[in-house]
């Protein structure tokens, strides 16, 4: 299972084992909705599993940028959700 699934599943644990690994892709597109892990993991609940993954995902490498099917980017997504927090990371 890749990273993708296991942000949409909250499964922290393996998430960081997945990450860890020389060649894990950061951010695969779904390719319907042309959505990455961190645009799953900004709408995690609760705040706390969101705060961890977001985190997680953001030191890893994930890319800001990416935009989905719907217009959103990652970064317009973590400001509605904690502006202050993600955009800290996100300047990384």
């Amino acid at each position: 299972m890749n990273a993708f699934c296991r942000v949409i599943n909250g499964s922290t644990d393996v998430l960081e084992h997945i990450l860890t690994d020389k060649d894990c892709d950061v951010d695969p597109v779904n390719k319907i909705a042309r959505a990455t892990p961190l645009h799953i993991a900004v709408q995690l609940e609760p705040e706390v599993l969101r705060n961890y993954v977001v985190e997680s995902l953001l030191e890893a490498g994930a890319d800001v940028t990416c935009v989905d099917t719907s217009f959103h980017a990652q970064t317009n997504l973590m400001l509605t959700k904690r502006p202050s927090t993600f955009l800290e990371q996100s300047e990384r």
